[in-house]
């Protein structure tokens, strides 16, 4: 088996020893290599944009697919996934309809895949849609246990099981299956190649990854007689994300007196090869953000659970809802190395810190108005794909562009 445990103590007890995880602020931008050999890049507070602002990079949205009007191609129930396919075409998967829908790269509806049912070609609950080797879309059946594979034409060309009940997605030819040992949120996956057969493989790979962060703090909703507990709003984020190179970026989401570092792990070793750590500033949330933070949350446990008579959280449970944002909501990596880190930089506003290829900080983009109720779902060299939801509940697949001056 191959483990990314045991490889990644060691680059935690360099790091503390080189004072990654204490000392005064970072003043200036530094690269240094560990006696482990793995790289350490410790970046200030502002980043390199902040001497040259006529550099910074700006989000144009160039593209927008949805509609509120009914019976249209694009008016979608509920957007779970999307992926590109070589033409630049986008395969919608909408999870209420049923069926992937494809639209040209000017937003011009191509086609539809799939209806409703159990037979071949037909999906009860779809969960994400991605593309395969040969270029092949395959698109994920949770319910069904299955994964159906059509080509960019939309013919079918045919169908395979899901090891598991979680779907999995393709890297660098390779077929990754997550797993959930013991219901725990640690994860591990098992990689799989497409047999000549044409079947789905296991080639006796397993990455396992380190241990998550312990359970964030709970708060209790009750409704009559029962109780019912969901995370407080506004802790941290557990995080990761692969790149197309078999490298896998994690982060325990954890602040460090002001600072949060993410890591950089070849899977095909185990061996933590470079850590970012950034210097920031946490921003405050008031008491009506927290507030209605936690209101939120009670209102998905009505919804989902029909307890309309739910009281609001006690005093008490309110003292576990953090007082400052956690240090970043998540992160992607863009197919041209650089990594997006999307965080708080004023209370409601969010922004990306964006770091190239080694690590450093290159400072935060300009980006359209109402990006807070984006989702990003992908980013390419110069767009990135986005689900955004209005206030209405309609979802709209939205491209933006990367605009980088010089």
């Amino acid at each position: 088996m191959s483990s990314l445990r045991r490889p990644f103590v060691p680059a935690i007890l360099a790091l503390a020893a080189c004072g990654g995880d204490s000392g005064g602020p970072i003043t200036g931008l530094t690269i240094d290599t560990l006696a482990d050999g793995s790289v350490l890049v410790s970046n200030p507070p502002h980043g390199l944009w902040e001497g040259t602002p006529d550099a910074r990079w700006r989000l144009v949205e160039s593209l927008r697919i949805g509609s509120a009007v009914t019976r249209e191609p694009d008016a979608f129930g509920n957007v779970v996934s999307l992926t590109i396919d070589e033409l630049d075409r986008l395969w919608i998967a909408d999870s209420e309809a049923r069926e992937v829908r494809v639209f040209d790269a000017d937003g011009r509806f191509v086609r539809a895949i799939g209806q409703p049912g159990e037979g071949p070609g037909e999906f009860a609950r779809i969960a994400s849609v991605g593309r395969g080797p040969e270029g092949h879309i395959w698109i994920a059946d949770t319910s069904l246990g299955r994964y159906e594979v059509f080509d960019t034409a939309g013919t079918r060309i045919g169908g395979h099981r899901m090891p598991l009940r979680n779907s999995g997605f393709w890297l660098s030819g390779l077929f990754f299956q997550v797993e959930f040992p013991e219901q725990t949120l640690a994860r591990v996956y098992r990689i799989y190649r497409l047999a000549a057969s044409g079947t789905l493989e296991p080639d006796g790979r397993v990455f396992e990854f380190p241990d998550p962060p312990p359970d964030p703090p709970m708060i209790e909703y009750r409704d009559g007689g029962r109780a019912w507990t969901l995370p407080a709003p506004f802790t941290r984020n557990y995080d990761w994300a692969f790149g197309p190179d078999l490298d896998y970026w994690w982060s325990d989401g954890e602040d460090r007196g002001g600072r949060y570092e993410i890591r950089l792990i070849d899977l095909a070793s185990g061996d933590t090869l470079r850590t970012i750590v950034r210097q920031y500033e946490p921003v405050a949330i008031s008491d009506a953000v927290r507030v209605a933070g936690v209101e939120a949350a009670l209102q998905n446990v009505r919804v989902d659970r029909g307890l309309w008579s739910a009281e609001r959280p006690s005093e008490r449970a309110m003292r576990v809802v953090p007082r400052v944002y956690p240090p970043f909501q998540n992160f992607y990596r863009s197919r041209d190395g650089t990594l997006w880190v999307r965080r708080y930089i004023r209370e409601g506003v969010q922004s990306f810190d964006i770091f190239d290829e080694q690590g450093r900080l290159l400072g935060q983009p300009e980006l359209p108005a109402g990006f807070g109720s984006m989702s990003v779902r992908s980013i390419r060299e110069d767009r990135m794909y986005v689900i955004d939801t209005d206030e209405l509940g309609v979802d709209y697949v939205v491209r933006l562009e990367i605009v980088k001056p010089g």
